[in-house]
């Protein structure tokens, strides 16, 4: 009988048998969480060992660094959301025009498909006629990085000598030469080497990018010199971009993130911290892409100078339903990748334009849903976006045609 029993020693069997069962009850309580946490580092500290092995490692291979659980993001690299019913819930993007960021496999990193041959054509065209705008590297002296060369160089030879002839050997060969291995495009006959010397001109790196994939190339370092110990801000350094939606690209050229974005609404205030953390976090050997969408109205695929933004200042009138012109409005949408250099440690913002006519998705029996989204533009969490986007011009005329 324990000295503090307050018990009749006759009695004293019952106290051990009521701390027997409490300590069954503890162990059933708090031996599956025990578990479960020493199981989770034991795997955490296998990966980090695998992933440090030379050769056959993550590390070697490229691939993004094991990281500790988080409450904050799903095993595969997702974004976790909580509802109060109880389930995750996905909220997508604050301006509620855009799906939420998600992991990319690498083999999806660039597209192809059908249109490939006669958008080369295209791009060919575009590059010849606005040379300076759809090519270009930073040379203002207060931004110019002298890393910048090396960075495009690292994506021109992932993407030529790597990516391509890999991903899609029907449409691209490796041809043996002296010097340089050479790629062979089999569907439009140009051939290009697969690596630059330090002499080639940057620009020619980017002329050959626009000309050979169907896709559009932002390249962002680090500020050289940052102002604080906060989180780097990004700086466009370089680009190939043939489609740009709305703005010329040019002018973004040696501009911060947030500089880039000012027009947007609701960035600064609610997205530019958040963005520049995670810009900052990727690592490499990891793909992210996440998709927007806007609609536009008598407006090529090269959109530099305007049309599918609305502009401070200009008030445009709307259009009232059944007065839309149908025939010249699409639905674009810009399929965005983001990845991280390994050397260079660029970040390469990358996006593939498609364009839908009104007509078509009517049609196919989504303009219900299409319509949806059009009002969903007021809801998100910066209401401004609709307005930005030029939903009160083209709005209710769409969505009465996409109803009809």
């Amino acid at each position: 009988m324990a000295w503090y029993s307050i018990l009749p020693q006759e009695l004293t069997h019952l106290e051990s048998w009521a701390a027997r069962v409490f300590f069954v009850l503890g162990l059933i309580t708090i031996g599956p969480w025990a578990f479960l946490i020493l199981l989770d580092a034991a795997i955490w500290l296998y990966r980090m060992i695998l992933w440090d092995f030379p050769w056959i490692g993550g590390r070697a291979r490229g691939q993004q660094r094991p990281r500790a659980p988080s409450l904050n993001e799903r095993p595969d690299g997702q974004r976790r959301a909580f509802g109060l019913r109880g389930v995750e819930t996905d909220t997508g993007a604050s301006d509620g025009s855009q799906s939420a960021i998600e992991n990319l496999d690498p083999s999806e990193l660039i597209p192809m498909d059908k249109t490939y041959k006669d958008r080369l054509a295209l791009r060919k065209s575009i590059l010849n006629q606005h040379h300076d705008i759809v090519v270009a590297v930073n040379d203002k002296p207060q931004t110019q990085d002298p890393r910048t060369h090396t960075a495009v160089s690292e994506l021109y030879t992932f993407i030529l000598g790597k990516y391509l002839p890999t991903r899609y050997p029907s449409m691209f060969k490796l041809r043996s030469s002296n010097s340089n291995p050479l790629l062979e495009n089999l569907v439009t006959g140009a051939i290009h080497p697969t690596t630059l010397s330090q002499s080639t001109p940057t620009i020619e790196a980017l002329e050959i990018l626009t000309q050979t994939v169907d896709e559009e190339f932002l390249i962002l370092l680090p500020e050289l010199s940052p102002e604080s110990n906060e989180q780097p801000k990004y700086i466009l350094q370089a680009y190939a971009a043939c489609f740009p939606s709305g703005f010329n690209t040019r002018e973004k050229l040696g501009l911060r993130l947030a500089d880039i974005h000012k027009p947007v609404p609701g960035y600064k205030e609610k997205i530019e911290r958040s963005m520049d953390r995670f810009f900052a976090r990727i690592e490499v050997g990891r793909f992210v892409r996440r998709v927007n969408w806007s609609v536009t109205i008598a407006t090529d695929l090269f959109a530099a100078f305007g049309g599918t933004h609305a502009v401070v200042g200009k008030k445009e009138a709307a259009i009232e339903p059944g007065k839309l012109n149908v025939d010249e409005t699409v639905l674009r949408c810009e399929r965005q990748t983001l990845h991280r250099m390994p050397v260079s440690e660029a970040l390469v913002f990358a996006f593939h334009t498609y364009t839908y006519p009104i007509r078509q998705i009517r049609d196919e029996g989504l303009g219900e849903d299409m319509a949806v989204a059009v009002d969903g533009l007021r809801k998100g969490n910066v209401p401004e976006m609709h307005i930005y986007k030029k939903g009160d011009v083209w709005g209710e005329a769409l969505k009465e045609y996409l109803r009809s």
